[in-house]
Formats: structure tokens, C-alpha cells, sequence
């Protein structure tokens, strides 16, 4: 059994190993970004927007989650793309006007069928701010 002060004294040990590791791993992935970051900024999938702007913020979201390429391979499944962002749209919009949401944080994965350009239109269309924190908009386009 260990006293307090070895306890503690591990503890800090620990913590300053931890920091110095966790700074070559930060630098090394500053260097490899290559989106300038900018305090105060959040991108979402139609550009940078001022966190100060977000407004009203559901964190954890999915606009679309499915299997990858389930909506290319069945796109009749939602009556087609064009049907299924219309009634996506539809929502989002009430959800603006009635609930006074402004951003929506997708966080749905590629492996959960993560299409960034579908998440563009919706944005565009229903004018809520979508980050989508597993993607970026530079995403290639999935092919048809």
C-alpha cells in the first residue's frame, strides 16, 4: 500500500509525462493541418462562422445516418435525394422558427453514411449552420 505523498508524488509524475507527450503529439498535428485555425472560429459546411454566431446549438445530431451509400444504392428508399432533403429541410426550418435553433453539430460518421454534400444543401436551404465534426467540406463528392 502506498502513502498519500507517494500517491501524489506518481500522480505528478504522471501528469508531467502525459503533458510533454501530449505537446509532441499537438505540434505534430498542428503541422499536418492544413486549415489555419482561428480562436473564436468554427467551420461548418458552408464556411467559417463566428462562434459568437452560432446561436442556439444542438451538440450531438445526425442528419442522415445510415449505412455508407445506402441512399446511392436505394435512393428510392426516401421517395429519392430531392424528396428526402426537401422533408429535411422542412424540418430543420420549423425547428429554426419554433425552437430558435441556429446550429446543429452532425457528428455522424463515414462508416454511418456521412455525406457532406447533402449536409451542404440542407444548410443552404433550411439556413441552419451544420458543423460537421467528421468531415469537412473539401470531402470529395461521392461518385454516382
Amino acid at each position: 500500500m502506498i502513502t498519500r505523498r507517494e500517491f501524489i508524488a506518481n500522480l505528478s509524475a504522471a501528469a508531467g509525462v502525459a503533458s510533454v507527450a501530449n505537446t509532441g503529439i499537438l505540434a505534430a498535428a498542428t503541422q499536418t493541418h492544413t486549415v489555419p485555425r482561428q480562436h473564436g472560429v468554427v467551420q461548418t459546411v458552408l464556411g467559417p462562422v463566428s462562434a459568437s454566431k452560432l446561436g442556439v446549438t444542438l451538440p450531438h445530431e445526425h442528419i442522415y445516418p445510415s449505412s455508407a451509400g445506402f441512399v446511392q444504392l436505394w435512393p428510392e428508399f426516401f421517395g429519392g435525394r430531392a424528396n428526402f432533403i426537401t422533408k429535411v429541410v422542412d424540418k430543420l426550418k420549423a425547428l429554426k422558427e419554433e425552437g430558435g435553433v441556429s446550429t446543429i453539430v452532425d457528428c455522424t460518421t463515414a462508416d454511418v453514411g456521412r455525406d457532406i454534400r447533402l449536409l451542404e444543401e440542407v444548410s443552404r436551404k433550411s439556413g441552419i449552420q451544420i458543423v460537421a465534426c467528421t468531415g469537412s467540406a473539401s470531402t470529395p463528392a461521392p461518385s454516382a
